[in-house]
């Protein structure tokens, strides 16, 4: 099935040598990531415990959008507490490289706050506790 391309975007993304796909905040915010797994892992769990974090419930999300040239990814662990669930600090992935206005890459600390920034608007979290889990056991 061919894909439709986003004309929404400066210009078709694609991927660098050293493997990330370079794009403005901006662009990165007008992706739709229509592919979305969230998978329950009880090894994170486990390791959370130990790390004394109340979490009654720990996995991974993967969002996917195959809406450009390249297929870009945004992963993230999180857990899941009586009352809330929470990103793992420190648990973010993606294939992308945010770029400052003037094109440089943003240091990878501040490229993961932004997409900590970005997670935080988006509605992950909405989901009942067991609903769309998928177990890794």
């Amino acid at each position: 099935m061919a894909r439709t391309l986003d004309p929404s975007l400066q210009a078709q993304p694609t991927v660098s040598p050293d493997g990330y796909v370079r794009m403005t905040f901006a662009d990165f915010c007008s992706l739709r990531f229509p592919r979305r797994f969230n998978i329950q892992d009880r090894y994170l769990l486990i390791e959370l415990k130990a790390r004394n974090v109340p979490a009654i419930r720990a996995g991974y999300c993967d969002w996917l959008d195959n809406t450009t040239s390249v297929t870009l990814n945004i992963g993230w662990e999180w857990y899941e507490t009586s009352a809330s669930r929470q990103l793992v600090p420190g648990g973010i992935s993606s294939n992308v490289m945010l770029l400052t206005a003037n094109g440089a890459d943003f240091e990878r600390t501040q490229r993961d706050t932004l997409l900590h920034f970005w997670l935080e608007q988006q509605h992950w979290r909405n989901k009942r506790r067991s609903e769309g889990l998928a177990a890794i056991h």
